[in-house]
């Protein structure tokens, strides 16, 4: 469809982009400008698959089925004595010389058969056997002294014991053979144990020895004339048993391998950055096209080849040594594609501005050859491995190969280090940043690494220097995969946490949560995810030293489905799904809470100080529910969980005994509502507006906007000036002062008639006038009045007083400053003369 793009009827008939360009599987000089050959091409790829499909859904081999015992059979008591018997017998062999790793490979997956089965019977068992023991818990202990019991209970204790004792013994026997289970598997890890260590010790002759080289040649005449009589015998094996039907499902799943790969190469190919480097790339663009560029260059092109190779090996068609070597090409092969596709992802040779680490391009591409030709190596070692195993060859042979290629993998680890360090000078002096290769410690373990692949095959060691240089690349190889893995995950977590990510935005929008809030639960989950990728990478590290991930796991299942401590039993997913079952509650309640405080009560008639008691207490409530049926669903008693609080209490209570109180005080606050969210109250010298009562202390808003915690103990204990605790109606009083000169009935109508014509001012009670005193220079009037809002005393006093002056200076009445009589005992004779209008003695007759 690529070439009939431009054909004319095509783009008329609006089918120019109907198909992508890949669908065109002929080769470009055979390419036309026509329509009929493109449909020409279409279908016979469509008839090929169909063809395959057809010729394997005929196969026999297809359609038998396969039945057999499933792990949902219930077993049989008896069957666990042979379980025991088949534990000895294991025991006994791993005393025994020469026990091989393929056997003891084979032993503990037996083992570990035998002990899931006994965990399996355990766990069906003990409900059933808790069931009626507590149902003969209930009956009480049996009299004694052979003291009459009612028939009925006697008969009822004597069915209870009849059903509880097989279960009982079914119970104790898959106990004691996951007990034996246990113990032969550590006998038979310890036997693996030593194995790798003596073949890791095990000394022969230096890789430069000219006597190995000579044998080795002497040798591979054999090994040759052993292949090819396997390629025969191979070949005479296909010719029996590979059928038209064979054929035809190996062609259906190589097609349908084909298109899914090209297809989600090509899908995969938009995202794994643009060719224009001349923008900047953000950092977390940078590591989703790296994980891109791995996927699309190791994961796809892997699963297109296993999956038609599985397809072909499922059909039974190749001989067991044949098969082991079509295994390991396989793999071989495999194990390339995935080095190039990390190459790929890290390195980015072809965009320099999407590249993860910054290196020039000719560095990133040496790097890339010598890495991707250090995996090949690696793959030919196995493949040679395989063949020394089939064909039974010398150890000269094995050797020599092993040997050979961990040098060779040294010495281009080696040039890679150094052109790493040369990229980290270039790149210091430029102020770039090269990568993980700044890790001190990968630079400190490589190197001695490197020293033991080199040094034993120096000195005969050829084992122990294989053994380190394929797991030096293997470790590469998984801290590259898990260090892109994490870089993209925390990338990814921030963008969407961080403000103006989409998650932060939805949890802003649907929860109220802060935007620092979401952010900080991204943080968490990529720490905590991160603290998961590097432990699954240490384990994969440390498979090769003997870490047996099989009983790891293992120990994670039965650690997950629950552990026994005294009578409480202990499940890690039943308290996980207890956590999620609380904030899931919690939630529920503030999204109550929340439509309580916004959308209902202010609807209703109540006061704002009742509103808030009740969304307070309806957030306890919910508090309260979620953590009892938490609690609950961890498989935690109640009861228990009250004995020991109470225990606790007792000592407790002294070290949190203001805590305590504070708390009980809070909700005597919220019960007996003295004081109440909105109130102006006065406290220990503090005066303002109660914003919040909350478990431990009361927020109190100050006029001057300040915020004063209260504890809530204080607003019990001590005396509380409240202005509008029943009500918000409060008096005010103005003291007015005039002159002795002034109509003292004139002052009080002309102030009653200024407070009367203020609208804020109520008219029952009325306003009243005072005349209070006789003062020293004034007298003294008060004016009081009522407001129906005593927050508005302030406005409602200052407006007055401009009233009154205003209107005072229009009457004609003053407003006199004080006056005092001031009595001189003593003057100096000067001062007095000067006082009296006279001058100083001997400064006056002159001037």
């Amino acid at each position: 469809f690529e070439s009939c793009r431009g054909h004319q009827s095509c783009r008329a008939a609006g089918i120019a982009s109907a198909a992508p360009a890949w669908f065109d599987l002929t080769p470009r000089w055979k390419r036309g400008t026509g329509c009929e050959r493109m449909r020409l091409i279409a279908g016979r790829m469509f008839l090929w698959l169909v063809l395959g499909l057809m010729l394997a859904w005929g196969s026999p081999a297809v359609s038998q089925t396969q039945t057999g015992a499933t792990s949902g059979q219930k077993v049989e008591p008896n069957i666990f004595d042979g379980f025991a018997l088949r534990l000895e017998q294991i025991a006994t062999a791993l005393n025994r010389e020469g026990v091989s790793s393929t056997e003891l490979t084979g032993y503990r997956d037996e083992i570990l058969s035998i002990q899931a089965k006994a965990q399996a019977e355990i766990t069906s068992v003990q409900p059933k056997l808790d069931e009626v023991n507590a149902r003969l818990s209930q009956l009480g202990d049996p009299p004694e002294n052979d003291a009459d019991e009612l028939e009925e209970v006697a008969m009822q204790r004597e069915l209870l014991n009849r059903q509880k004792a097989p279960l009982d013994s079914s119970f104790r026997r898959a106990k004691v053979v996951e007990v034996q289970a246990g113990q032969t598997l550590d006998l038979v890890e310890t036997r693996q144990r030593h194995n790798f260590t003596e073949r890791l010790t095990a000394r022969s002759q230096s890789i430069l020895a000219p006597l190995l080289w000579s044998e080795f040649f002497a040798d591979l005449p054999q090994v040759l004339s052993s292949l090819k009589l396997l390629l025969a015998d191979t070949l005479h094996y296909l010719q029996q048993h590979f059928s038209l039907a064979n054929a035809g499902l190996l062609l259906a799943s190589v097609i349908a391998s084909f298109f899914v790969w090209r297809m989600l190469t090509r899908y995969l190919e938009r995202f794994a950055g643009s060719r224009d480097d001349t923008a900047e790339v953000s950092s977390d663009r940078k590591a989703a096209a790296a994980l891109i560029r791995f996927v699309r260059g190791a994961i796809l092109p892997v699963l297109a080849i296993i999956i038609p190779y599985a397809t072909f090996r499922s059909q039974g068609v190749l001989p067991p040594r044949a098969g082991s070597l079509a295994d390991s090409i396989v793999s071989a092969i495999d194990t390339v594609l995935i080095y190039r596709g990390l190459t790929q992802a890290y390195l980015a040779s072809r965009r320099p501005a999407w590249r993860i680490i910054r290196l020039e391009t000719s560095t990133a591409l040496t790097i890339s050859s010598l890495v991707i030709l250090a995996a090949a190596f690696v793959a030919i070692d196995r493949v040679m491995s395989t063949i020394g195993e089939i064909t039974f060859a010398p150890v000269s042979f094995e050797a020599a190969t092993s040997g050979l290629n961990a040098m060779i993998i040294a010495v281009l680890i080696i040039v890679t280090l150094r052109r790493f360090a040369n990229a980290m000078h270039k790149s210091e002096t430029a102020g770039a940043e090269v990568g993980f290769m700044r890790w001190p410690i990968l630079r400190v373990l490589t190197w001695p690494a490197l020293a033991i692949v080199i040094f034993g095959g120096l000195f005969g060691f050829l084992s122990l220097s294989s053994f380190a240089a394929i797991q030096l690349v293997g470790a590469i190889l998984i801290i590259g995969m898990f260090r892109l893995f994490i870089v993209v995950v925390r990338q990814m977590i921030h963008k969407v946490t961080s403000p103006g990510g989409s998650l932060n935005a939805l949890g802003v929008r649907e929860f109220s949560i802060s935007e620092s809030t979401t952010h900080q639960i991204g943080l968490l989950i990529a720490g905590v995810a991160q603290v998961i990728l590097v432990a699954l990478a240490a384990a994969m590290l440390l498979m090769p030293l003997g870490f047996d991930a099989t009983r790891w796991i293992n120990w994670i299942q039965n650690a997950a489905s629950g552990f026994q401590i005294g009578d409480v039993r202990i499940s890690p997913i039943a308290i996980i799904v207890a956590i999620v079952v609380f904030f899931v509650l919690l939630i529920v309640t503030r999204s109550l809470r929340g439509w309580m405080e916004n959308t209902y009560l202010p609807a209703t008639n109540l006061d704002p100080g009742l509103r808030n008691s009740i969304s307070t207490a309806v957030g306890y409530i919910g508090l309260f529910v979620a953590s009892a049926l938490a609690i609950s669903y961890a498989g935690f008693d109640l009861s228990k969980l009250a004995i020991i609080a109470g225990a606790l209490s007792v000592g407790i209570g002294f070290g949190l005994q203001s805590v305590v109180s504070n708390f009980v005080s809070g909700l005597i606050l919220l019960a007996e509502r003295p004081i109440k969210a909105g109130d102006w109250i006065i406290v220990s010298g503090q005066e303002g507006t109660v914003r919040k009562i909350s478990v431990r202390a009361t927020e109190i808003e100050t006029f001057d906007r300040a915020s004063v915690i209260v504890p809530n103990s204080d607003l019990i204990s001590s005396t509380v000036v409240n202005w509008t605790h029943s009500n918000t109606l409060g008096r005010f009083s103005i003291p007015v002062d005039v002159s002795y000169d002034s109509d003292p009935e004139q002052v009080r109508d002309l102030l009653l008639q200024i407070v009367n014509d203020h609208p804020d001012v109520l008219s029952y009670p009325e306003p009243r006038v005072f005349f209070m005193d006789f003062g020293s220079s004034s007298l003294d009037f008060r004016v009081d009045g009522y407001l129906k809002d005593i927050g508005m005393t302030l406005v409602v006093r200052s407006a007055l007083r401009f009233t009154i002056f205003k209107r005072f200076k229009e009457a004609g009445i003053e407003i006199p400053f004080p006056q005092s009589d001031l009595h001189l005992r003593s003057v100096d004779p000067d001062a007095a003369v000067v006082l009296s209008g006279g001058s100083p003695s001997g400064k006056g007759g002159a001037e």
